[in-house]
């Protein structure tokens, strides 16, 4: 059990070596995929995390969207800097998830669906 875990680890040590070089020498449309990619995929791992405790959620790219959207408006329209907005796309993200999560707590059906 032991070894498998080890192979899984150094897979993924591998694999996220492989994809920081790979950013550091690409050029600007390949950053954007390994950016997104690795956007994409925390969103999987966190729906995962979600599944291996036993439910399964419908909204919950909704808050991706409130963080992308929130940092992009900051970025593009009013113009900071994407240290600030990264904060603040943060900050937009998890006030959404408690507004949204104080209802979805006290209702079942169709918002979380347990195996």
């Amino acid at each position: 059990m032991a070894s498998r875990a080890l192979v899984r680890r150094s897979i993924g040590v591998a694999l996220l070596a492989g994809a920081l070089i790979a950013h550091g020498l690409a050029g600007y449309f390949a950053q954007e995929l390994i950016a997104e990619a690795a956007i994409l995929a925390l969103l999987a791992l966190s729906l995962d995390l979600l599944a291996t405790c036993g439910l399964i959620s419908f909204g919950h790219a909704g808050l991706l969207g409130v963080g992308a959207y929130a940092f992009a408006g900051m970025t593009v329209l009013a113009g900071t800097s994407p240290g600030p907005a990264l904060a603040a796309a943060i900050a937009a993200g998890a006030l959404v998830a408690c507004v949204v999560g104080l209802f979805a707590v006290r209702t079942s059906g169709a918002f979380f669906s347990s195996w």
